[in-house]
């Protein structure tokens, strides 16, 4: 491995280069994707406007999908740097490098400096990473949480006479299980709660003596860092935060697929590979490796893995981020076995070839899909972020070669090919995003105006404007809202084409003659066409502005 590991500074100096290079590029310049990112970030703003530091509010209603630990997070950042799209993602990054650098110093203590090293380079450079260690969501500070408390775990479980367990080790396990729950709720307590009976089968069902734990102050620990924010915030609510934020989004989600994110069990096997590119190509050498070893260090990375696979494969609502807790022990499995020359055999070469061929097939699709979309698409930019998507999967391709044979040629072409595709694919989707080209119609309407949204309903308009939505359903509705006097603005979706291969539908004659018509009570009327990354569709929007008094009521 061509990694340097001499002294303590170095390593930390290269994985916050690193850091830099995956994460920084595009972070400002990237709209706020899906619909979770503008929800955590517009949050965390109206937490900051009111000074309420207990309950999360989402356009003005209660937001109960999670705990506030990332608000808290975002609150710091916007203090410093104002609202924005990076500072809104920062906590993220930040998270994502101190994984990263804990990874390092978990590998380094228990296997070697080399394999620590090369785990906390994968934990910067797999494909899940690029979107994830820089996403204004809660998960980044929830798996480093994980990672703290499971790696305090095992320090507890392997104390002997010969070897006690540090005093820490019990403030860093309970403190981070308090912690976790912040951040994302039961799953930072779970995952090394069931890891415990699999390691424990791993390791041949040997006795542990689970007093070492000291479970039960470590639990009132736990119980008390969660009650200083838990029972303000039942008491603010009434009790609805667990009822719904528990009983609806943790329980519930787990029963049924949850906003259409359902799939098989079998779902993970199939996503890990693509989530951990370029280092699933090393994953049979690494399942190699802990199948013959039964050191205990690498019997706990496995049943962590396994803990976390299971947990989430019976879960109802399935995304490929959900296991991302365990990419920690994946990595530093991977660095042990790379590390001692772990060898595969046929089937591992076989493997390789295979995940090179298919993503470097991918990379021929998205760049031919450019070609043509720059040709005979009406939105350059659309082309632009096909183009960028295939560059940033053309860098993480190389990054495998950087890391082992670091020359300046081969550190450049993946740090170019990485950093360019980010950015280029960061301004792409800026250009074609519909909340993004709305904005210019929607600058002219008076602070505190009333704003109404029918058929686009996406909650990056309540981040990108800052105003209070109403949801408007079509027909009387719509009508009603529109003829209310005084100043407003109406956002309606004329018409939109989702990617299901389907016959594209023609626009509606009421949808279109209905928004022509508002024109009669005096507002400006704006035609948006974008791409909504949320439901992948192409969609036309109308924007109807009103500053002054209705012309026409009747």
């Amino acid at each position: 491995m061509g990694l340097a590991v001499s002294g303590r500074v170095r390593p930390v100096l290269l994985l916050f280069g690193i850091a830099l290079a995956m994460l920084a590029p595009g972070t400002a310049t990237l709209p706020l994707l899906d619909r979770d990112e503008p929800r955590f970030a517009q949050a965390a703003r109206e937490m900051w406007e009111r000074g309420d530091a207990v309950v999360p509010t989402f356009n003005g209603d209660y937001r109960f999908d999670k705990p506030p630990l990332i608000y808290w997070m975002m609150i710091a950042a916007y203090a410093a740097g104002g609202v924005a799209e990076w500072t809104a993602r920062a906590p993220s990054i930040l998270c994502a490098f101190l994984l990263a650098w804990f990874t390092y110093r978990i590998g380094a203590r228990w296997f070697s400096p080399r394999a620590g090293l090369l785990a906390g380079v994968m934990t910067l450079t797999h494909f899940q990473i690029v979107q994830h260690g820089r996403a204004a969501v809660a998960d980044m500070p929830m798996i480093l949480a994980v990672l703290a408390a499971q790696a305090a775990l095992f320090e507890r479980l392997r104390e002997t006479p010969e070897r006690p367990a540090l005093r820490g080790w019990f403030w860093w396990l309970y403190g981070a299980l308090g912690i976790g729950f912040l951040a994302k709720g039961p799953v930072a307590i779970l995952i090394p709660l069931l890891t415990l009976p699999l390691f424990w089968l791993l390791t041949g069902r040997q006795r542990m003596s689970l007093g070492r734990l000291a479970a039960f102050p470590g639990i009132l620990l736990a119980c008390v860092i969660v009650a200083a924010w838990g029972i303000p915030a039942l008491l603010a609510t009434d009790g609805e935060f667990a009822r719904i934020g528990l009983g609806r989004h943790v329980v519930a989600r787990g029963m049924e697929s949850f906003e259409g994110h359902g799939a098989p069990f079998f779902f993970y096997l199939l996503s890990a590979p693509i989530s951990l590119f370029p280092w699933s190509r090393f994953l049979p050498s690494g399942i190699a490796s802990v199948w013959r070893e039964r050191e205990p260090a690498a019997r706990f990375l496995a049943a962590w893995v396994l803990a976390t696979f299971a947990l989430f494969s019976i879960y109802a609502t399935k995304l490929p981020h959900y296991v991302m807790p365990c990419y920690p022990a994946i990595f530093l499995l991977l660095g042990r076995s790379i590390d001692g020359a772990a060898d595969a055999g046929r089937f591992g070469r076989v493997w390789d070839l295979a995940l090179r061929g298919l993503v470097g097939f991918v990379i021929l699709i998205l760049a031919a899909a450019a070609a043509a979309a720059y040709r005979m698409g009406p939105w350059p930019m659309g082309a632009a972020a096909l183009a960028g998507g295939a560059l940033l999967l053309g860098g993480l391709m190389a990054v495998p070669r950087a890391v082992f044979r670091p020359t300046a040629s081969s550190i450049a072409l993946a740090g170019a090919l990485t950093i360019a595709g980010t950015e280029l694919l960061a301004r792409g989707l800026r250009a074609i995003n519909p909340t993004l080209r709305a904005l210019p119609a929607l600058a002219q309407l008076p602070n505190g105006a009333p704003c109404g949204f029918s058929g686009y309903r996406e909650p990056s308009l309540v981040f990108y404007t800052n105003r209070r939505w109403t949801t408007l359903d079509e027909g009387d509705t719509v009508r009603a809202f529109a003829r209310e006097p005084g100043p407003r603005a109406l956002l309606v979706r004329l018409h939109e084409q989702r990617i299901d291969f389907k016959k594209p539908r023609a626009p509606s004659a009421e949808r279109e003659a209905s928004f022509e018509a508002l024109a009669g009570l005096g507002y400006s009327l704006t035609r948006v066409d974008g791409w909504n990354a949320a439901r992948s569709s192409r969609v036309t929007l109308g924007v109807a502005v009103r500053t002054g008094e209705a012309t026409n009521v009747e």
